[in-house]
């Protein structure tokens, strides 16, 4: 009858009006079964601690959602963004917290860090010396401000947290490794100016000699002791030698920091950088590299392991094994300078002039002094037949003319400018270098 429902349709409508009050009281019902705040955080802080990041990300993310600017939420999703390695995200995530509460240290600290490891150490000072400040104990606080501090190059205020560090704590290897480091920069930087301090040119071999010995280049050892005897009419002064007694300490005190190292973490990442580094300067390649690499393995985003990687092979003449292990330093710290240098040196050599041009340029803004950068760019802009460009460039690195080539290629580059006076000048001089370097070999062939 019209009006009346058959059985089936009795079922199928009843099948969806329950259909519509299941839907209407699940509706009702999700808060009631949705994570709280508490729970997402409590579930977060053990993703995290059990080094599952990227799932502790998440979960603050959804605690967020509840309470958005929850601040302790904030600081902890902070950690975890730089944990996994995301620093940018860490850096905005850090800024956000510290807005709300600027007092925290998690987020200070994690700024500072974060900022650091993206090549921003100038803006990472701020917020470390904050974490520091809240917290004189923290030592991530003060390994971090050593760090930054180095990268922008203030290597006293470094070496003098480091120190401080290590003498807390004396069995620190990152506090250890750290004082050796920057000791040793201290040291290049006081023999640099002892080298061009009045009489100091004599004292300043007597440091080359010991260096020398140490790497097991006898024969250099000998010519710069010979080096060593000052003209009678130039005498150091007092200052002269006090600097170089300063230098020569702060050498011992790297040397001995590094020999404790090695003492009391033989097997950490910092001994075996420490060892590639001591292998590649006394030319024993093969075990430069298994150190290197062995350092490489235990810390993957340490550039020092790469960049001596780098170094190595360059120093072998492998450029194209050399080129992404300096391209890796440079990427993870793009203050290393070293790298920058050695890449511009390996386009020179490959007649990638354009590309050396424009890498050699780079360094010579942040190392204006560097006679070995002066060479290369005025080779690479000799190959381009930019000789007017090339000789201040050229003639800037004349001073490290050991074999008579850099007056050469300057005689040239005044050649082509119709500068022959000039460029005669320059011919005589590269003879006169090649000839007193053929007198030198013969020596060294004799023992003499």
């Amino acid at each position: 009858m019209r009006g009346h429902l058959g059985p089936a349709q009795v079922v199928s409508g009843n099948l969806v009006v329950w259909s519509h009050i299941v839907l209407i009281i699940s509706s009702l019902w999700i808060p009631c079964f949705a994570e709280t705040y508490e729970e997402l955080f409590r579930k977060a802080a053990e993703y995290a601690s059990q080094g599952k990041f990227d799932e502790a990300i998440r979960s603050y993310q959804a605690a967020l959602q509840q309470r958005p600017n929850a601040p302790e939420a904030l600081s902890n999703l902070s950690v975890a963004y730089h944990s996994a390695g995301y620093d940018q995200e860490a850096v905005e995530t850090a800024r956000q917290s510290l807005r709300v509460a600027p007092d925290l240290l998690a987020p200070n600290l994690i700024l500072g860090l974060a900022l650091t490891q993206l090549g921003r150490s100038s803006e990472a000072i701020a917020p470390l010396a904050k974490a520091l400040e809240l917290n004189p104990g923290s030592r991530d606080a003060a390994l971090g401000l050593a760090a930054a501090k180095m990268g922008v190059g203030e290597v006293a205020g470094a070496a003098a947290i480091y120190q401080r560090q290590f003498d807390n704590a004396p069995e620190d290897a990152d506090a250890l490794y750290g004082v050796a480091i920057t000791t040793e920069r201290l040291a290049e930087a006081a023999s640099r100016r002892l080298s061009k301090a009045p009489g100091g040119a004599a004292l300043f071999n007597r440091l080359l000699h010991d260096y020398l010995i140490d790497r097991g280049e006898t024969a250099l050892a000998a010519e710069a002791l010979e080096n060593a005897a000052p003209p009678s009419n130039v005498q150091p002064s007092s200052e002269t030698r006090l600097l170089y007694e300063a230098t020569r300490g702060l050498a011992e005190r790297s040397r001995q920091a590094f020999l404790r190292l090695v003492e009391i973490t033989p097997h950490s990442w910092q001994t075996h950088l420490f060892l590639g580094d001591l292998n590649r300067q006394q030319r024993k390649f093969p075990e430069a590299i298994t150190h290197y690499e062995t350092a490489a393995r235990l810390k993957p985003s340490l550039a020092g392991a790469a960049l001596g990687l780098g170094t190595v092979y360059w120093e072998l003449g492998a450029f194209d094994r050399a080129g992404p292990y300096l391209q890796e330093a440079l990427r993870m710290n793009p203050r290393a300078m070293q790298a920058k240098f050695e890449l511009g040196n390996i386009a020179v050599r490959q007649r990638r002039d354009q590309e050396a041009v424009k890498i050699l340029e780079d360094y010579l803004m942040t190392a204006p002094d560097s006679p070995a950068a002066h060479a290369d760019l005025g080779r690479a802009l000799l190959h381009l037949g930019r000789y007017q460009e090339a000789v201040p460039h050229l003639e800037a690195a004349s001073s490290i003319d050991e074999h008579g080539d850099i007056h050469f290629q300057l005689a040239n580059a005044l050649q082509q400018l119709g500068r022959k006076a000039e460029a005669e000048q320059a011919i005589a001089e590269s003879k006169r270098i090649r000839a007193r370097e053929l007198e030198r070999e013969q020596k060294l062939r004799l023992g003499r």
